[in-house]
């Protein structure tokens, strides 16, 4: 899943190159310095003592992730198209400055409130935009599409696995008629291609399919998940492809 933007940004990129590649191995490694550092730092917010050398171990792991992270979105923006380096950093900022307030959230035991997840889910929803900035995409109205499909199915995929687990089925009918409502919205207002909206269709029908018949284990719902991932992946790319 959270391969999901960056893979629609890369369908969305015009003339996709090693400066859209490079983004992939950033975020991946800004994925690991975050769950690097994470659990150390969580225990000294938590005044818990630490084995020794754990800490220096934990943030000097955290160093190389990051200093690798940041070579290799530097090498994207050197490489990209001068004319989309400034949109890049700002979808770069989304990125890095979303995942850094749920890193925050995580250290007060925050980050698993729908409202701090939804905030991280954002920010990695950003990575679409970056990827086609670096790529060569000249316009935010045709970056964003990426984005928004990213956040919508991980907004529908929060709500129905939150709803599945709660026994509460009408909290899933009620967001997805929401996000179904948001998204009809954005296509109307011309944020979002129609054939980009209708792709939406996938994470209802897995709803249907959800309340006709209840996944039976935690295992059974995410290999749905999974299949509804990789069949909204497909459409999604084949409907923000310039």
């Amino acid at each position: 899943m959270l391969a999901i933007a960056p893979l629609l940004g890369l369908a969305a990129a015009p003339a996709p190159g090693l400066a859209s590649f490079l983004v992939f191995p950033g975020l991946l490694l800004l994925f690991l310095a975050r769950y690097a550092a994470l659990p150390a730092a969580t225990r000294i917010a938590q005044g818990k003592a630490n084995p020794p050398g754990y800490v220096v171990r934990r943030f000097l792991w955290t160093g190389v992730y990051v200093c690798a992270a940041v070579a290799a979105l530097a090498g994207s923006l050197l490489l990209m198209p001068e004319g989309t380096r400034g949109r890049s950093l700002l979808a770069a900022a989304f990125v890095v400055g979303l995942g850094l307030l749920h890193a925050a959230l995580a250290l007060v035991g925050r980050d698993r409130e729908a409202w701090a997840e939804l905030l991280g889910m954002t920010g990695l929803a950003a990575a679409g935009p970056l990827v086609a900035f670096a790529g060569g995409t000249g316009t935010w109205a045709a970056a964003l599409p990426s984005g928004i499909l990213a956040l919508a199915f991980s907004a529908s995929s929060l709500s129905w696995v939150r709803a599945w687990r709660d026994s509460r089925p009408a909290q899933a009918v009620v967001s997805h008629a929401l996000l179904a409502a948001a998204i009809g919205l954005a296509a109307a207002a011309s944020r979002l291609p129609w054939p980009a909206a209708l792709v939406f269709a996938v994470p209802l029908l897995r709803l249907v399919w959800g309340l006709a018949s209840r996944p039976g284990s935690l295992r059974e719902l995410g290999f749905r998940e999974l299949g509804c991932a990789v069949v909204y992946l497909v459409l999604g790319m084949a409907a923000v492809r310039p």
